[in-house]
């Protein structure tokens, strides 16, 4: 019982100290799934998120586009993709750089930063009148 107490209390603690970053926000039901993955460019050391948002049709194309992130970089001697905020670092993702086309490259992201989707709920005036409005929003988190 000590142990479960202890895991569930560090996992709520590392929540609390995780940066949330807005990667994109849509009005609710737009899509069905938000994602995001790790992309970048070798040659020039840069990093951003593919942003991907699915819609309920499953004949359709997901919605998929680039986000920048103030911060995120591909450090090539590393091989690392790593957020940096000015005050710590953290990998985000380890790559491995293909050497052809046999053997692509191939970004595996780690514990330090994940993705998560949530619903927000605002009152919205257009100036005629208040609504109620949900948004879908798709966030980095770093630890």
């Amino acid at each position: 019982m000590k142990s479960l107490l202890l895991v569930v209390s560090l996992i709520v603690s590392m929540n609390v100290f995780a940066k949330k970053i807005e990667i994109e926000r849509t009005y609710s039901g737009h899509y069905s799934t938000l994602s995001g993955q790790f992309a970048i460019n070798e040659e020039l050391g840069r990093a951003w998120i593919d942003f991907s948002g699915s819609f309920y049709d499953a004949e359709m194309m997901p919605d998929t586009f680039r986000v920048k992130i103030n911060g995120l970089s591909f450090d090539k001697t590393k091989s690392q993709i790593v957020f940096n905020d000015g005050e710590k670092s953290s990998n985000c993702a380890d790559v491995r750089v293909g050497t052809s086309i046999f053997k692509p490259t191939k970004l595996k992201p780690t514990k330090a930063c994940f993705f998560s989707q949530e619903i927000e709920t605002k009152m919205v005036d257009d100036g005629f009148e208040i609504k109620k409005v949900s948004y879908d929003v798709l966030y980095l988190n770093v630890l």
